[in-house]
């Protein structure tokens, strides 16, 4: 993951915007940069490194004419298609998803959204028209969050960067009782935070001449509902084999090492099988958490399934005595309640893949 910060405004003060990167700068240790457009923006960004390591590729990411610059937290997985569809009418200098990702908005404009297959939450500043233009993917994978005051807006991969220069611990009320009601918020465009709105999944932002505007570009069930088929059972099962094959081909284009995690599920099995498809992704490690309770682990049902794929499988240990300290860790680092165990288990995974040098991890759900 990376890290996303900006603040438009007539007066934006570069030591805010490095506060704000500092805070989510766990985000993103390979690099930090800093774009300052005078009178109108301050743009910043954390950098994880894994398409495209070298510096031309360090973000906020300029075109080659110097009018728009990015900053974006993801991965557009289709980049090398996009990056051939473009290469007549953009001259690229590196190798990255990033300046794909830039060439398409020049490109195609907003359109340019619909042609993304990734996860991701960036903002685009055009020096010439002086328009910020973000989004956010189909889902809400990648964070974006925002929020205004005296005419300026603020946004943010973390609402702990938007604390780090406003006062925005106000609890909404709202919000935080269907959380304890129903154990889920639900409302996409909301936080804890009553001051503080996220960017919904499926959402672009424009903010042209003080004039802020949320639009929604991915509606997921309008084009469930289109979708006419004639196929037989037996051609669906191939049509959507495929698919799955396609997605996970896609997510293992990385210059970085990876694995997956694995559980005892439908989901996992898929996803090992269909990853030792691939010649040159075949055994590569897997990780799962396990906490020595029987009535509990799923480790007994991998271990059969890694055995007849032979992947390298890193058992995780997480046990009742790690819940007080970890609990702690990942509320401070989430801003915001989180689902359960199986969250405080992960972030052992995450923990112990980090040790190991793995800063990817497809996982399958």
């Amino acid at each position: 993951m990376c890290g996303i910060a900006g603040i438009i405004s007539s007066h934006p003060k570069e030591s805010d915007l490095r506060k704000m990167l500092e805070k989510q700068a766990h985000r993103g240790p390979d690099h930090t940069g800093v774009f300052i457009d005078k009178g109108f923006v301050a743009l910043g960004h954390n950098r994880l490194a894994i398409i495209d390591l070298s510096s031309e590729a360090n973000q906020p990411f300029t075109d080659t004419f110097e009018r728009y610059h990015l900053s974006f937290n993801g991965e557009i997985y289709n980049f090398k298609e996009l990056r051939e569809e473009l290469k007549d009418s953009y001259h690229f200098i590196t190798t990255s998803d990033t300046e794909v990702l830039l060439a398409a908005y020049i490109k195609w404009g907003k359109k340019c959204l619909d042609r993304f297959y990734g996860m991701f939450a960036f903002a685009i500043w055009d020096t010439k028209e002086k328009i910020l233009f973000a989004a956010r993917d189909r889902f809400g994978v990648k964070p974006f969050y925002y929020t205004q005051e005296n005419k300026s807006l603020y946004f943010s991969s973390e609402i702990k960067a938007l604390g780090s220069v406003l006062y925005r611990d106000k609890p909404n009320k709202k919000v935080w009782a269907n959380y304890f009601t129903y154990g889920s918020y639900g409302m996409p465009d909301k936080t804890f935070f009553e001051e503080v709105n996220q960017l919904p999944g499926g959402h672009l932002l424009e903010l042209a001449k003080g004039k802020l505007k949320v639009e929604k570009w991915y509606d997921f069930e309008g084009r469930v509902a289109k979708i006419k088929t004639d196929h037989s059972f037996e051609e669906a099962k191939e049509i959507y084999l495929k698919l799955l094959k396609d997605s996970i081909s896609l997510r293992f284009r990385a210059d970085v090492s990876l694995s997956f995690n694995i559980s005892g599920g439908v989901d996992s099995s898929l996803l090992l099988a269909l990853v030792n498809q691939f010649e040159d992704k075949k055994r590569i490690n897997a990780y799962i958490f396990y906490t020595g309770d029987e009535r509990y682990d799923e480790l007994p049902w991998v271990e059969k399934m890694i055995a007849t794929t032979n992947n390298p499988l890193n058992r995780v240990i997480f046990i009742s005595k790690d819940v007080d300290k970890s609990a702690k860790f990942i509320g401070k680092l989430q801003d915001e309640p989180f689902g359960g165990i199986p969250t405080l288990a992960y972030s052992k995974i995450f923990e112990q893949a980090q040790k190991d040098g793995i800063k990817v991890l497809l996982d399958g759900q």
